[in-house]
């Protein structure tokens, strides 16, 4: 866990992930009611004008304490989305690949399940996970970029899925790339509502 917080502080050029201290990793991972948390985050997504427009939907395959996608998978696939998930390659590249079913999900790199499916192009929304956010709409990853470089020149509505917890202040780097909603189970929190 030290060099995860060493990293995160060297990163995001912070100080506030002491070694004394709960790292966002671990507070991510004590904070109770998940369920219940998700099931209201899932029901602010589903309300959202940007998923009821979106036709092709890039979607994290939830993995370990991250909020929970199950669910929502289920509800976007009888919506008739098109839905891919993501996949990390070698290169720190990350490609979208289409899943009818989560059935069709594989174990992949880093024990997360993706789809094997056709390689999608067009994509109108993407979800994405995170260890944290800020209230600029920021989000800290698992520090290898895979999303910051696969966003940054896609014209697509990008959605963080979060505990209210997992708030923190911290810098973000240049290259990191906003989001233009977070939803929260107590929140949705989009560009230009806080300055």
């Amino acid at each position: 866990m030290n060099r995860i917080l060493r990293f995160l502080n060297f990163r995001y050029g912070i100080n506030d992930f002491k070694i004394n201290e709960k790292s966002p990793l671990e507070k991510r991972k004590n904070i109770k009611d998940k369920e219940e948390k998700t099931q209201k985050i899932t029901a602010r997504f589903l309300e959202q004008d940007f998923y009821k427009k979106a036709k092709s939907i890039m979607t994290y395959i939830s993995f370990k304490d991250e909020v929970q996608t199950d669910k929502l998978i289920d509800v976007m696939l009888s919506d008739g989305k098109v839905l891919s998930s993501p996949e990390c390659l070698k290169n720190y590249e990350l490609i979208a690949r289409r899943f009818k079913s989560v059935d069709e999900l594989t174990v992949g790199a880093y024990g997360i399940k993706v789809a094997t499916g056709d390689v999608v192009r067009d994509i109108d929304l993407v979800i994405v996970p995170g260890v944290a956010f800020n209230l600029h709409l920021h989000r800290i990853g698992y520090g290898a970029g895979y999303y910051d470089r696969f966003l940054k020149d896609k014209n697509v509505v990008t959605v963080g899925l979060f505990y209210e917890e997992q708030r923190t202040d911290f810098s973000e780097s240049d290259h990191d790339i906003a989001l233009d909603y977070i939803i929260t189970e107590e929140r949705v929190i989009k560009k230009g509502d806080i300055k």
